[in-house]
């Protein structure tokens, strides 16, 4: 694209005229690019962070330059994706694991040596392409764990690594997000970040309404049906009276998560990982959603021959199944991987939800990313409990980044929306910070937590996890381990133990969290590559894997 065209772009995208608090953080964001700083932008939900974006990256260009913007995940961004392209035409293009070899190769050669793609959007691995005019990074919800690379190694975080691509070649970088990571925000309040931050709605759009639903206290008053509350009912009712769209979230996939034996409890487990197998009804199997083992479901017990086996817990696929019985009269779909494994399945689910062909959208998480809609008037979350009560210091963060996520789904433009959120466990930080919107109340409890308990940002983390198929040998080399490691890292070992799921594709798994002071990283990273090698060549059997920063 030429350099006039460029400016033709210009001249379209500046037909959006940004509000005066958008304004206001545009200057702020150049501001922070000219004292050298990174910059986090924290802008609550529709508060219009994308047409700010867009701004800098058309200055990017008029220096000649390219932009990378990293998104979390490509499949839950095409409207972001269509926008982005509609405005820099032919300049724009996705990078993205579905690409063909040779579109793969197409960009790789042009970023190289030649000049038609200015602005790439990509998923983790785009910071690994071929980059020679890079002047501007944009990391879009960089709280988001789907930038971190579990399996295969090397385990990295795109994140972490665009920030330091933007240190080595001194290019401007802004980290957006409604709920950013407790340490970039710590970051910011101690001036290494240039913070600048967004606190209303786009035009004024007016907030949605919270409503909160104890589950327990609806069962004991016979307030619920199912998993649905009165409340939640009473609003779907309403919503539908008014012509309005519904979002249902449950963060569960599947029909249910187990099958059990109500006589003497029997529970199908993976054979590989000992896990219980969830239930797919449609399917008439059983499976498991770490290693992919799948049988019939079971009509009998194998341990007491009884015919009447239960469902325990329940995913998306209940939920669709129960939700047609309360409103046969309403289009329901599901959105969840198994529904969008088929090739376009996802782009046409939100296609007909788009078009007001479905009226409710059933999902997991990936309702809660990237979807603007202005018909939504409603959001239900089914149950809550199952994100805060997870046993990860970070649990508590997660839980507040997707509801908080998903509340700003409801009520787009001049729409004031509603979120009723079901759950038997509230924890009063998180759901006081969600129903005011105030993230700095929320920052604040949290940030005391992980300075009393010394978690990040106040050191950094290594797990070490360990893997054996024989579990008393693991246990033994755990416990010997143990010794060597409290020399290098004193208090800051945990472990060993065994994780949430102990068994996968018939390994034996055990942990080690390891709590490492900032000032001493690269001794002490060094000691522990020296250990592991001693290790691997003492106990050949047994598998280590590090994560730094684990997320």
């Amino acid at each position: 694209m030429t350099r006039s065209r460029f400016a033709e772009r210009k001249a379209e995208t500046c037909q959006a005229t940004l509000t005066q608090a958008q304004s206001v953080a545009y200057e702020s964001v150049k501001q922070g690019f000219a004292h050298n700083k990174q910059v986090l932008l924290h802008g609550v939900n529709s508060s219009g962070k994308t047409e700010i974006y867009i701004r800098l990256i058309q200055d990017c260009l008029n220096r000649g330059k390219r932009a990378l913007f990293l998104v979390p995940e490509i499949a839950l961004t095409t409207q972001l994706a269509q926008r982005l392209e509609r405005v820099f035409g032919d300049a724009f293009v996705a990078y993205h694991s579905k690409l063909s070899d040779e579109e793969r190769a197409e960009i790789h050669h042009d970023l190289a040596c030649g000049s038609r793609f200015r602005i790439v959007m990509g998923v983790r691995s785009a910071v690994f392409l071929p980059w020679n005019d890079l002047g501007l990074i944009v990391v879009d919800e960089e709280q988001e764990s789907s930038y971190k690379q579990y399996e295969p190694a090397p385990r990295y975080n795109a994140r972490n690594v665009a920030l330091m691509m933007a240190y080595w070649w001194q290019v401007p970088i802004v980290l957006g997000s409604a709920t950013p990571l407790i340490e970039s925000f710590w970051m910011a309040r101690e001036g290494r970040y240039e913070l600048v931050e967004l606190k209303e709605r786009y035009a004024a759009a007016p907030k949605p309404e919270v409503v909160l639903v104890d589950r327990a206290d609806a069962f004991k008053k016979n307030l619920m049906r199912g998993m649905f509350s009165r409340r939640l009912l009473e609003a779907i009712k309403e919503a539908d009276e008014q012509g309005g769209q519904i979002l249902l979230f449950q963060n569960r996939r599947g029909f249910s998560t187990s099958v059990e034996c109500p006589e003497c409890g029997w529970v199908p487990l993976c054979p590989k990982c000992g896990i219980s197998l969830h239930r797919y009804r449609t399917a008439s199997t059983i499976r498991c959603h770490y290693c992919g083992y799948t049988q019939p479901e079971p009509v009998v017990c194998e341990k007491c021959g009884n015919q009447n086996m239960k469902d325990r817990g329940y995913g998306t696929e209940r939920v669709v199944e129960e939700f047609q019985q309360h409103f046969p009269h309403l289009s329901v779909e599901r959105l969840d991987v198994d529904a969008a494994s088929r090739k376009n399945a996802y782009s046409e689910i939100l296609h007909r939800f788009d078009t007001h062909e479905t009226r409710v959208l059933v999902g997991t998480q990936m309702i809660a990313k990237g979807l603007d809609f202005d018909g939504v008037s409603l959001v239900g979350v089914i149950n809550a409990d199952n994100l805060l009560t997870v046993s990860d210091f970070r649990a508590v963060e997660r839980a507040y980044q997707l509801l908080v996520q998903m509340s700003g789904r409801a009520g787009r433009r001049n729409l004031q929306g509603k979120v009723v959120l079901q759950a038997s466990t509230f924890d009063p930080h998180v759901l006081k910070s969600i129903c005011t919107s105030d993230y700095a109340e929320f920052y604040e409890s949290q940030i005391a937590e992980r300075r009393d308990f010394n978690y990040p940002p106040f050191v950094r983390l290594i797990r070490m996890e360990l893997r054996h198929r024989d579990v008393a040998q693991l246990d033994q080399i755990a416990g010997e381990m143990t010794k060597t490691l409290q020399k290098i890292f004193d208090k800051g070992v945990l472990g060993p133990e065994e994780p949430a799921v102990g068994k996968v594709r018939n390994f034996y798994l055990r942990q080690f969290l390891l709590k490492v002071n900032p000032d001493q990283t690269d001794r002490q990273k060094q000691l522990l590559r020296h250990c592991i090698a001693v290790w691997t060549k003492t106990y050949p059997a047994v598998r280590v894997m590090i994560d730094v920063d684990p997320v």
